[in-house]
Parts: structure tokens; C-alpha cells; sequence
């Protein structure tokens, strides 16, 4: 009975106070340098231009960029565009932060096909592990990235 009181006290005379709240988990950034699965490509990944809430990634290096590296994207459905630099190129664009803390739904691009998918997902799967997955109709793909380093 005596620790009722005590506890009563305590709390009207404010002397308890909560426990703070552990900080909230934030999750992992996505931000900097990936290397693809294929074709030795390397996006840098950061917040898109106009508006940083969004994710977007841009191409700055792939096998074929360092056979020639004036590559234009040639395989770019819109024959306007064909005649861009590879190197720059959104692979990922207007990704927004779900609330699982994955990105979605963003246009992912494949300079190789010059194919835009419009629903992609990306999902940072471990600290130093990024899947990108996009589907067309029934048909979806995933790459797992690598990390090469964190953006500073």
C-alpha cells in the first residue's frame, strides 16, 4: 500500500517522469555509388533534382562506356533522345519513400533495351545490398546491387 502512495505522489509532484522514447529507426540510405548486376554498369543514387524528397539514380559508368565512352542512347524509343550521352542517363527516376521504408513506384530505365517500366520498386535489402525490381505485365525482374561506397 505504501508504494501506491509513493507512486501517487510521485506523479502528481511530477518527480516520474516517462521514459524517453527510444528514437525512432531510421532507415538506411540509399544514397551513393551501386554497382549493377550486369553489364559492369554503376549508378550513383541521390535525391532527384527539383525535388530531393524523391530518389533518382544516373548511369556514370558500364562496360561499354569505358569501350566508348561518347556512347549515345541509341536504344532510346524516342528517336530524339537517341543521340544523348549514355553517361548521365536516369536509370531510376521519381521514387518516392514508401511507409516499409522501400521506394516506390518510380520509372526505371534500361539504356540496353530502351525500355522505360513505370512501376518499379526498390528495396534496400541489406546495408550494402539494393534490389531493384521492375515488372512489365506478369513478367518481373530483380537485380540485386552492390554498394560501392556510402555518398558523403
Amino acid at each position: 500500500m505504501t508504494s501506491l502512495f509513493v507512486l501517487i505522489f510521485l506523479l502528481a509532484s511530477g518527480g516520474a517522469q516517462d521514459a524517453p522514447s527510444p528514437p525512432e529507426a531510421q532507415p538506411a540510405p540509399v544514397h551513393g555509388l551501386w554497382a549493377t548486376s550486369e553489364e559492369g554498369g554503376r549508378v550513383r543514387i541521390g535525391p532527384c533534382g527539383d525535388a530531393p524528397e524523391e530518389l533518382c539514380g544516373e548511369l556514370v559508368d558500364a562496360a561499354a562506356l569505358r569501350a566508348d565512352p561518347d556512347l549515345a542512347d541509341a536504344n532510346n524509343p524516342d528517336p530524339e533522345q537517341r543521340s544523348r550521352p549514355l553517361r548521365g542517363v536516369l536509370v531510376i527516376d521519381g521514387f518516392e519513400r514508401s511507409e516499409d521504408g522501400d521506394w516506390e513506384p518510380g520509372v526505371l530505365y534500361d539504356p540496353e533495351e530502351g525500355r522505360r517500366i513505370t512501376n518499379g520498386h526498390v528495396r534496400l535489402a541489406g546495408p550494402d545490398r539494393l534490389e531493384v525490381r521492375g515488372c512489365v505485365a506478369f513478367i518481373c525482374r530483380t537485380q540485386v546491387w552492390t554498394r560501392i561506397e556510402d555518398e558523403i
